[in-house]
């Protein structure tokens, strides 16, 4: 499968600014799979390097003030990323997520790793 994107926007980087830094998450209408599985599908746009993902596998709920997944595991070119946990910006951005990437390695170079977790809301 394939996924084709317009134009990206021609907006300049600006920093985020607090209280803006945290996203507030506002979708047109809830998406949930508790089960995903899809293997092979490219994402392009324009004159950008496509993104080739190789399978998805997990569950996600994301609704108007929420994210939740369920050991969504995305495997690519551009790495192996691992997401479970949730993120409510309505609940006082309660949040406890976990988030692992193992990126491509470069020439000469091991793959690079990336984790985080935070847990926590506005009042901790």
């Amino acid at each position: 499968a394939q996924l084709e994107l317009g134009p990206p926007e021609d907006k300049p980087f600006e920093l985020p600014r607090w209280a803006d830094v945290l996203p507030s998450i506002e979708l047109p209408l809830a998406l949930q799979a508790d089960t995903i599985e899809v293997d092979g599908l490219r994402i392009v746009q324009q004159d950008a390097p496509p993104i080739d993902i190789t399978r998805i596998r997990g569950g996600i709920e994301a609704a108007d003030g929420e994210f939740r997944a369920t050991q969504l595991k995305v495997a690519g070119n551009l790495g192996d990323f691992r997401i479970d946990g949730h993120y409510l910006p309505r609940e006082d951005y309660r949040t406890d997520l976990t988030v692992r990437a193992l990126m491509p390695a470069r020439p000469g170079q091991p793959r690079a790793r990336l984790g985080l977790v935070a847990r926590g809301d506005l009042a901790h």
